[in-house]
């Protein structure tokens, strides 16, 4: 039995459920685009851009550099000669550097020395003749040899610890400086310049390559020869009266 229908109550508004137009669908042939409604809106903000965005111009330190090499040391050093093509050091031609195989491997001789002046990158300095004299204070390294002196009537500088060298200054006995590297290349250093003085060979460390460079004094003295190149000798720490002996370093010319 159906239920009785009543009329609507006059006093009570009735709420019809709206139903929202389907948009009509363009004919097949046409181009027409239907209108962005509410629906494609929250399409288009939900759905994935999988395409590759178009690449500018890079903007970035890193990316300026990207796909380039790496610089090398040398490459950002001023341009000097290597050891194999100067025949020998002179006031026309002073410099000479050495690469990294020749600067951190083996040990650099100097022969025909007759006296060494030596710098560390803590400034600690000293100096030793020929004979034996020393004076400031000897760097010691971890392998218990010394930093640069004498070895075998020969200047000695030993590169696997050549991080810590600052420089070098070695005054010749009589005759030119020769100075060999570990693979066998060797240069020489004129003993006088076109005005009579005297050749000496500066050796100084540009981060992990080694500068040889020919320099000319008038100067004959041990002391006066070290000062003009601001070679100031440290004093050498006394090691204690038990352990005998003289301590190193107090030798003097």
């Amino acid at each position: 039995m159906a239920p009785p229908s009543r009329a609507p109550r006059p006093d009570i508004n009735y709420f019809t459920r709206r139903k929202r137009p389907m948009p009509s669908l363009p004919a097949a042939g046409t181009n027409q685009t239907a209108a962005p409604g509410p629906d494609n809106n929250m399409v288009s903000r939900s759905s994935l851009h999988l395409e590759r965005e178009p690449q500018g111009e890079p903007t970035t330190e890193a990316s300026k550099h990207a796909g380039q090499p790496p610089k090398t040391l040398a490459s950002r050093m001023f341009s000097a000669p290597a050891i194999e093509e100067v025949g020998h050091l002179s006031a026309r031609n002073p410099l000479v550097r050495l690469n990294a195989r020749q600067s951190g491997i083996g040990t650099l001789l100097v022969a025909g020395a007759g006296a060494v002046a030596w710098e560390n990158d803590d400034l600690i300095t000293g100096a030793e003749t020929l004979h034996g004299a020393l004076v400031g204070s000897r760097i010691e390294t971890a392998g218990n040899r010394p930093l640069a002196g004498f070895h075998g009537g020969s200047v000695a500088i030993a590169l696997r610890h050549v991080r810590h060298l600052r420089r070098v200054l070695v005054i010749p006995a009589e005759g030119p400086l020769v100075v060999t590297t570990f693979g066998g290349s060797g240069i020489a250093v004129h003993p006088l310049s076109s005005t009579g003085q005297r050749g000496l060979l500066y050796i100084s460390r540009i981060d992990g390559l080694l500068e040889l460079r020919a320099e000319y004094t008038a100067n004959e003295n041990h002391d006066d020869i070290w000062a003009e190149f601001g070679f100031q000798m440290t004093l050498p720490v006394s090691a204690p009266e038990s352990a005998g002996g003289c301590p190193r370093g107090q030798s003097t010319y």
